[in-house]
């Protein structure tokens, strides 16, 4: 069940405020990982709030105060270095010169993974060498590199070779799973709707929240303006509101 996690410290002060895709996954994660040991010190009361959808929890959760703690801090940026070796790496911000980002992820494990896999498969680190790294955004944006190993996986299938064919699947999950995170990226810094929804006019621009019914999040939008090494990069604080959105607008 989707919602929002609010955390409070002394005098009620809001220290975390999160919108959760499953409540109580992420109630336990926040209440008992180690990754969260300085925000458990500080809480004093834990208050949840459920919704139906994960959009009316954006909604409710764009409403709330400013918390002393980000639910995405601890999100990162994977960053493209031909100078260096290895030329893949995880950042915490997009502010190094010289290099390229996409994200920002959730998942530090999927960087890292996807970083392995790609050296596997390419032969890092002669890669930074060849100088190669600033096609491999655009190379994994052709979906004709899909469909081509889909093809070899259905090949197989029907020679019967089904352990190859299995083998190819794990090789190319991960390097997939990069492919749709850049699409979703790419497609939400240009998404701009109105529909009716909820029997309220909700208006996006850009890929975020502008208005819904008389609720006003963005007075004076102005686009933002990125760095040309931020193609594929977005604000820590914009992604799950991107994610949101976007999956809302497929769906519509």
């Amino acid at each position: 069940m989707p919602g929002i996690l609010m955390i409070y410290g002394e005098q009620r002060k809001l220290v975390l405020k999160a919108i959760c895709q499953n409540l109580s996954k992420s109630k336990e994660k926040y209440l008992t990982s180690s990754t969260y040991q300085e925000l458990q010190k500080k809480l004093t009361e834990v208050e949840e709030k459920r919704f139906e959808t994960l959009l009316e929890s954006l909604i409710y959760f764009k409403s709330l105060p400013i918390s002393e703690s980000k639910q995405y801090e601890h999100y990162r940026y994977l960053s493209l270095d031909p100078a260096s070796s290895p030329c893949l790496a995880s950042e915490s911000h997009t502010l190094a010169s010289g290099k390229q980002f996409v994200g920002p992820f959730r998942n530090l494990f999927f960087i890292s993974d996807f970083a392995d896999r790609f050296s596997e498969n390419f032969a890092l680190p002669t890669l930074g060498e060849e100088r190669a790294c600033p096609q491999i955004l655009e190379y994994y944006l052709n979906e004709q590199i899909w469909s081509d190993c889909q093809a070899e996986i259905e090949k197989l299938e029907d020679d019967l070779q089904f352990d190859e064919a299995e083998k190819l699947k794990e090789k190319f999950n991960p390097l997939q799973k990069y492919f749709a995170w850049l699409k979703f990226i790419k497609e939400s810094k240009n998404l701009s709707f109105r529909c009716t929804w909820q029997e309220q006019e909700l208006v996006v621009e850009d890929g975020l929240l502008l208005s819904f019914g008389d609720l006003q999040f963005r007075r004076n939008y102005t686009p933002m303006e990125y760095q040309k090494s931020e193609k594929y990069a977005v604000p820590l604080d914009e992604l799950d509101e991107r994610e949101i959105i976007y999956r809302f607008y497929l769906n519509l």
